[in-house]
């Protein structure tokens, strides 16, 4: 039928790619079983036999992760079946790498001094996991829009390392902006400390993936072009906490709600705010 919004061809060959995207995830969670817990029965011990949330939403958060880096190699237009299925499995298997890459420097480098893996799976501090979830989940956008136009893989390497970068030194800055210590409040299982950090990795990541997707070309003026949205989203950081001081809460003293209070609503709404003006501000300037 001329109607038809798909061929017959097209929907063996989405549901194809589809199938092997669910098999990449699967692929994902082996991989990270090996690695986080040594074999797949013991990752499946924590998560049942000892009810560990923070160890499952740590394991979600990267599955999510990997789904948000891998959906963008899916096209199919212009290619055969068997073409874009091996460069769907390479990718995918790339990205899952990458994605676990990613996580060690940033465990090593923003959680100093913490002891993740413990944290999470042996003492289940969620808070921890929350704040870890969200920063795989922004290393996964800033991937995402590295991938968005195949390019050589000498060319995107040094736009991954940017990027990392980029979301560290953001979240470098969040940290130095509150006037209380994150990762200690965390590393005691505080969600209301943990949210608010989440939400500005978070939006860290929707930053610099609209800052660096697009075909490169000229470096360096791309550089100083992600280091101008860097200062935006700095800028973004301080006036959200600004207007939460002086409109949202005026007259309460958010960091006590936070440090003594352990207020997760408050920190909730911290994070949904740097979530909402990074999408808005994106939206106009990219």
């Amino acid at each position: 039928m001329d109607n038809t919004l798909f061929t017959y061809s097209e929907v063996i060959s989405r549901t194809a790619l589809g199938l092997e995207a669910f098999i990449l995830l699967f692929v994902a969670f082996m991989f990270r079983a090996l690695i986080t817990h040594r074999s797949y029965s013991n990752q499946i011990h924590k998560l049942t036999a000892h009810d560990n949330l923070a160890s499952a939403l740590d394991l979600s958060a990267y599955l999510f992760a990997v789904l948000i880096a891998l959906l963008d190699s899916l096209a199919i237009e212009g290619e055969s079946l068997v073409t874009q299925g091996s460069e769907v499995a390479y990718i995918g298997v790339t990205i899952i790498i990458v994605i676990e890459l990613a996580q060690q420097f940033t465990d090593r480098i923003l959680f100093k001094g913490i002891a993740v893996q413990e944290q999470i799976h042996q003492h289940g501090n969620l808070a921890l996991a929350i704040s870890r979830g969200a920063l795989v989940l922004a290393m996964s956008m800033m991937i995402r829009g590295v991938l968005a136009h195949p390019q050589p893989w000498l060319t995107l390497a040094p736009w991954l390392i940017i990027g990392m970068v980029c979301i560290a030194l953001l979240g470098s800055f969040f940290q130095w902006l509150t006037p209380y210590d994150d990762l200690a409040e965390i590393s005691q299982g505080n969600h209301a400390a943990a949210l608010p950090l989440a939400g500005a990795w978070l939006a860290s990541g929707i930053t610099v993936e609209s800052a660096i997707t697009g075909e490169s070309t000229y470096l360096i003026n791309e550089v100083l072009s992600v280091g101008l949205y860097l200062l935006l989203a700095a800028l973004v950081m301080i006036g959200v906490r600004f207007c939460l001081r002086s409109f949202f809460f005026r007259g309460i003293d958010l960091n006590h709600e936070i440090t003594h209070d352990k207020n997760a609503g408050i920190g909730l709404i911290e994070a949904i705010l740097y979530l909402c003006v990074a999408e808005v501000t994106c939206f106009f300037f990219s």
